[in-house]
């Protein structure tokens, strides 16, 4: 049975950061020192797949995304939603959102980089 793995978690984190790679929300930015440091790691592959720790390669099996993101994620039982199906769902909201504030006086440039749009 495959157990999550601390270090595996910290690996994720040095490599990929502590900004959503789905919608680049920073919770350092958002909620200052309280925030420093945490993202939520997640397995691009099923757990259930997994052998085991020494299986997993933290640059290529795990992602870092918020906790909104990671319930997007896993919201449907019967599919879980990739990395970049997911960034192309929130592209998607935020270019309706944008359009909206647009139509209202609101600033409709205010694109987050991290989001890749």
């Amino acid at each position: 049975m495959y157990e999550r793995d601390p270090e595996l978690r910290r690996a994720a984190i040095r490599l990929h950061g502590t900004r959503c790679l789905a919608c680049g929300f920073d919770f350092e930015e958002a909620y200052g020192e309280r925030g420093r440091g945490y993202i939520e790691v997640h397995h691009l592959k099923p757990v259930s797949a997994l052998g085991g720790p020494a299986a997993v390669d933290p640059r290529a099996d795990l992602t870092v995304l918020c906790a909104n993101c990671h319930r997007m994620v896993h919201r449907r039982r019967d599919r879980v939603l990739g990395l970049e199906e997911l960034r192309e769902i929130v592209r998607a909201a935020r270019g309706v959102k944008s359009e909206r504030k647009g139509e209202t006086g609101g600033d409709a440039t205010t694109r987050n980089p991290a989001a890749g749009a």
